[in-house]
């Protein structure tokens, strides 16, 4: 009988005639037409997918028919909601000042934010809508890029829950739901253009949902050619940064090179200097792709350069250096708060805006939102802000409590 362990949970599998039983968290489900309740699992984030995979193969299923049926049931768990939903294009009036926010990402933040400013504008008497954008709604909330969450039942939302609150959202607030990939983001004066696969629109805000990824678009803050890409950050991300400190100890004639190198990322050194060596000091070229390297792996996190580490990527050994410590940003190039909107970074504040008129950001592509209450709570807040910017309001003015935000059914 195969039994895994996933997730401290124990499930084990019984072949029986044409079909299995699964034994998931005690409970019994029976599995035929090759494993289509396994699958469906895997499909609602319960397994992996490559745990399906190999489950299968046990059970001597073709893998690509396997893979195929998993598409399948990922599909099926959104093509009620999308319909209902108004995914239809003809359906939706994309005409030019119809739209006041488009919401990029439909994972947890996203819902409630687009919900939030629906609610708010309507509320205001407006007739503009909110666009949520995104091919695959009800993304997980996967904070910590060291942890996949989504292996982690206690932390993480499901995408049928969200699917649920996905409905409730549109229901109530008449959100448009349009299930297609930004292609570009092109910024004028007073308004943001969005093309996608099939169709371009403009919008008076956006709001940023987009999760933790790679994908971001230079082109709003309008210097595409200064940085690589746009990069949404919370200001305590910054500052966590610039308060860090470095101890280096070590004495010889190549230590100010270092010292100069580790000043790109530091702005506070603490030098220890120890009894001088004999030898050659390492270049800077050398002692900087070392530290570069080292810093590479504290994706987000306190890194400690341990001595041995260095000694093994310099072949001099006529040096120490012990404990450097510091935090690291994704992806920096030049650290400090001068350089961020030299750098094309979005300083997302507490309540989701930002330094460019229009935009706002919330959830985990906001460096320093971590878990699941502080990312729908951001998510109101970047809502409430941008469907305030819309109908022209002062955002600084003082916040009531939208009945929206006290609805039951609305709190994940």
């Amino acid at each position: 009988m195969p039994e895994l362990n996933l997730w401290n949970h124990t499930i084990r599998f019984i072949r029986e005639g044409n079909g299995s039983w699964i034994f998931y968290n005690g409970k019994q489900v029976f599995v035929n037409e090759v494993g289509a309740r396994i699958i469906e699992l895997a499909s609602k984030g319960f397994l992996d997918e490559e745990i399906a995979k190999q489950i299968m193969l046990e059970f001597h299923v073709d893998e690509d028919k396997v893979k195929a049926d998993i598409t399948f049931l990922k599909n099926k768990l959104f093509s009620s909601v999308s319909d209902k939903m108004g995914d239809n294009k003809s359906d939706v009036d994309l005409s030019e000042d119809s739209i006041g926010v488009v919401v990029i990402g439909a994972g947890p933040a996203g819902i409630i934010a687009a919900g939030t400013a629906a609610n708010y504008i309507q509320t205001s008497g407006s007739a503009k809508k909110v666009i949520l954008l995104d091919p695959a709604p009800g993304g997980l909330l996967t904070a910590v890029p060291s942890i996949t969450m989504s292996l982690l039942p206690g932390m993480a939302f499901r995408s049928d829950v969200l699917l649920d609150r996905l409905w409730q959202v549109i229901n109530d607030t008449g959100v448009t739901l349009i299930r297609e990939e930004v292609v570009e983001i092109i910024k004028s004066k007073d308004s943001f253009t969005i093309v996608s696969t099939y169709n371009s629109f403009k919008t008076d805000a956006l709001i940023f949902a987009i999760g933790m990824t790679d994908k971001f678009y230079r082109s709003v803050i309008g210097m595409p050619n200064v940085f690589d890409s746009l990069m949404l950050r919370s200001p305590k991300a910054f500052e966590r940064f610039k308060d860090s400190r470095v101890t280096v100890y070590g004495a010889w004639p190549g230590l100010k090179p270092l010292i100069e190198y580790l000043k790109r990322f530091i702005t506070e050194l603490n030098i220890v200097i120890l009894p001088d060596y004999t030898g050659q000091p390492p270049s800077e070229a050398i002692i900087g792709e070392v530290v570069d390297w080292e810093v590479k792996g504290g994706f987000l996190s306190q890194v400690t350069i341990l001595t041995e580490k260095v000694y093994c990527k310099i072949p001099v050994y006529n040096y120490s250096i012990f404990d450097i410590s510091y935090f690291r940003p994704r992806l920096p190039k030049i650290v400090g708060e001068l350089n961020i909107y030299k750098q094309g970074f979005l300083i997302i504040g507490v309540w989701g805006e930002c330094q460019v008129p229009g935009v706002f950001g919330c959830g985990d592509c906001c460096v320093g939102t971590f878990g699941v209450n502080s990312a729908i709570t951001f998510g109101q807040r970047a809502g409430l802000m941008a469907a305030r910017y819309v109908v022209g309001q002062n955002l600084k003015a003082e916040l009531c409590i939208l009945p929206f935000q006290q609805r039951d059914h609305f709190i994940f």
